[in-house]
Order: C-alpha cells, then structure tokens, then sequence
C-alpha cells in the first residue's frame, strides 16, 4: 500500500481511541477468542455481545490501538456523532478505504459507483481478496455498537449496514452489539461466532 494512503487511513481509524482505551486492564479472553477465529476460519463474522456498560466498544477501541501500525484494520464505531448511523455512511467510509488502501480502479470493481451500496461494497471485498491472498494478508474490519444504527429504517430482509451475508476469503468483522431481539433477523450470516459475555464462566481470568 502508499505509505501516504497508510498514514492517512490511520489517523481516519484511530482519532478517538486513546480517550476510549486509556485505563483499559483484562480481556485477553477476548481477543483470544477472536484470533482463534481467524485461525480456524477463511473468512467471518466474530460478534462480541453484551449489556450496556460491559465494556465492547472500549474492547473494540483496544483492539484498534493494538493494529494501529496495521493498514490492514479499518474500523467504524457506530456510537459515535462523527461516524453516523446511516448505512450509507458505513459503505463509504469503509468502500472509500478499501478503495484507497488496494489502488482498487473500476475495472477492478466492476460495478459503477452508482449501483446499489450494498452489492458495490461486496463487489470491492471480492477485487481485494485475491490482493490478499497474494500478499498473505487479512483484513479486518471493526464496527461497534451495530444496536445502535438505525435499524427501523433498514430494509427488510437486509443486514444491518447492508452488511454481505458471506464474506469472500481474507476478510473478517470484529462486531459489538447490545443483546437487541430487533438485530436478530438482520444479522444473518453464513459463517458467524457470537461471543457473548453471559456464557463466559466465571473462573475466566479477567
């Protein structure tokens, strides 16, 4: 990637995370979990879930300061002002830097960027997979706080963020939501591992 692409996309992704992370201690479970998931899998959804005060986006944050010399880990925190709650909003922030980070040119894409948001942005993530596999990298893509995107207004039968129902190969999503029977039916994914803090038992080291 250009080192001026790289520098920029790290200050658009890490702008607000030292406030978020500053007193953080524990959850090494967490991210355990989540590297075991990418081991284990081409590809996937991990979605971290619990109640409000648990400490997702202040996970999410950490792991964002942790890869914050890695071009390869784009995030989106949904909770805040500045990132909106609009899908919209979401696929092209995240389309905008796949775009940069890869040099991705519309032949690569193969979709004008004037098709449906949704299919567009699944249409970059299958031009990056193959760039991935060459360079023996994975990307990640962190989004916080999905319960509190705007799902009433989401169409049905379409994931919240016009997030794909599967995800091409070299491509995974660090999820955090509240546990919302509302996000059920618009979370559905072909390969997903919930990890949610009321099954964790209790002897786990914090």
């Amino acid at each position: 990637p250009d080192p001026g692409k790289v520098d920029e996309l790290t200050k658009q992704n890490y702008s607000f995370v030292p406030d978020k992370t500053r007193n953080f201690v524990g959850r090494q479970y967490v991210f355990d979990a989540f590297e075991k998931f990418k081991s284990a899998r081409r590809s996937g959804y991990f979605a971290l879930i619990g109640d409000p005060g648990e400490g997702k986006t202040t996970i999410a944050a950490k792991y964002v300061e942790d890869n914050r010399k890695n071009p390869y880990c784009l995030s989106f925190f949904a909770g805040r002002r500045a990132e909106g709650r609009d899908p919209v909003q979401f696929l092209q922030k995240i389309s905008s830097q796949l775009i940069d980070l890869f040099g991705l040119r519309p032949e690569d894409i193969g979709l004008p960027i004037t098709s449906i948001y949704d299919r567009y942005f699944r249409a970059i993530l299958d031009a990056v997979s193959p760039k991935l596999t060459e360079i023996g990298k994975k990307i990640i893509i962190v989004v916080d706080a999905l319960d509190e995107v705007n799902i009433e207004a989401n169409p049905e039968d379409f994931n919240v963020l016009g997030l794909p129902n599967s995800l091409p190969n070299g491509v995974y999503f660090f999820l955090t939501h509240r546990r919302d029977s509302r996000l059920e039916n618009q979370l559905q994914f072909d390969s997903i591992e919930r990890f949610d803090f009321l099954k964790i038992p209790e002897e786990t080291e914090i």
